[in-house]
């Protein structure tokens, strides 16, 4: 692709990429707009923290997962925007900022929508929920860990996701994050190069 076609093309992805965001957080129905569960929170604040992998976000799991010394801590605040009607389901969006500190140390900007699950198997026995979310992540410079260890070369921009699984004592406000923070050039549309992974923990906090 010539540097004119690609210039051209970034803006047309990033709004597809915003458009999915956006589908992601959006109410499936006007009937399930407004319900919600008794006692459910709007907004809520997650802290978190880990350390990148140089492998694959499949191969950043256990006893042979290979850290770099490079760490990440973000600050996350999500708006749910609406819930099913049953209240199984919430719709939200999320902004973070993240501070990246040992062979990288820039700034990491992220904007995503998510859908998180609140009824798993143990809801009963403990204030739970899973979560994916897509968007976009900006860096204030290329990452020097994602350009010169994980990968050959990274960009600023990049697509951005997560998985999370949250746990705490019933009715509680407060529970602990699991989380998989990722970066990369989704196959190839935001450039041949770039990404990362790490596996955090963290808390997350609810509240109006």
């Amino acid at each position: 692709m010539h540097a004119s076609q690609k210039t051209v093309a970034r803006p047309n992805l990033i709004a597809g990429i915003l458009a999915c965001c956006a589908g992601l957080a959006a109410p499936p129905s006007l009937a399930e707009a407004k319900t919600s569960k008794a006692g459910a929170k709007d907004y809520a604040l997650t802290v978190y923290g880990g350390r990148l992998t140089d492998g694959d976000w499949h191969e950043s799991f256990g006893p042979g997962t290979n850290y770099i010394d490079s760490d990440l801590v973000v600050a996350a605040l999500a708006k749910t925007l609406s819930r099913s009607a049953d209240g199984g389901r919430s719709y939200e969006v999320e902004g973070q900022i993240a501070k990246h500190s040992g062979i990288q140390d820039n700034l990491e900007y992220n904007l995503l929508g998510a859908v998180r699950w609140h009824d798993l198997f143990w809801s009963d026995k403990l204030n739970s929920s899973a979560a994916i979310g897509l968007g976009v992540s900006y860096a204030s410079s290329v990452p020097r860990a994602e350009a010169t260890i994980i990968n050959s070369g990274s960009e600023k921009l990049l697509t951005y996701w997560h998985l999370e699984l949250t746990m705490g004592p019933p009715k509680s406000d407060w529970q602990a994050s699991l989380r998989m923070h990722h970066r990369s050039t989704a196959y190839g549309l935001f450039g041949s190069h770039g990404g990362s992974n790490a596996v955090t923990l963290g808390v997350r906090y609810e509240f109006d």
